[in-house]
């Protein structure tokens, strides 16, 4: 509570780290952070857990990792993006969790270097819930010079306060509309 960061991973050699039930509340940047150039490996679950902020969970462009999953998780009322990636991540799991009351974008997934991917996304079953103007989309794919590399985005909602929510649940942007490895599909009901 009231911190600027909650968690800072930074190194090498992390593997199989399982979070549960942090709950963060009155930070000003966010409540998980992978550093820049952060090759720490891989298996980095959160099982329900609160991400506030600005921005609730960010991978920065040159931050490398492998299997990064929420499940049962809650992005409440970030500021500028719930999840942000752009570095690169093999691996990307959002299962039974909600978002509530985003400012903008919930999920921004953009490589930002030509060299840095995200590939292997599935994210279902979750509830968006858009903020008050409803004029943003919930998950943005893609838009810088990275790749992403197969995804699948099913069976989520999303709920607006006026039943007015005026935009997509998915953007697809630039290279994120190039599916390289496997077939892609996007459903929303």
């Amino acid at each position: 509570y009231g911190l600027y960061k909650g968690i800072v991973l930074d190194g090498t050699r992390c593997f199989t780290n399982t979070f549960e039930n942090i709950n963060s509340y009155n930070l000003t940047y966010g409540s998980i952070y992978f550093q820049p150039n952060f090759t720490g490996g891989g298996q980095f679950t959160f099982l329900g857990c609160t991400f506030t902020g600005d921005t609730g969970v960010a991978v920065p462009s040159t931050a490398y990792l492998d299997n990064l999953c929420f499940e049962g998780c809650n992005w409440e009322q970030c500021i500028t993006n719930g999840l942000f990636i752009a570095g690169t991540c093999a691996g990307l799991s959002v299962t039974g969790c909600r978002t509530e009351g985003g400012d903008s974008i919930d999920f921004v997934i953009r490589p930002a270097l030509a060299t840095e991917y995200v590939a292997g996304v599935s994210i279902a079953g979750n509830v968006f819930s858009a903020s008050n103007n409803g004029g943003s989309p919930r998950i943005q794919l893609g838009g810088s010079l990275g790749k992403i590399r197969g995804f699948s985005i099913t069976g989520n909602v999303v709920t607006h306060g006026t039943d007015s929510f005026s935009s997509n649940l998915v953007s697809l942007n630039g290279d994120g509309e190039r599916s390289e490895e496997h077939t892609s599909e996007l459903q929303s009901h």
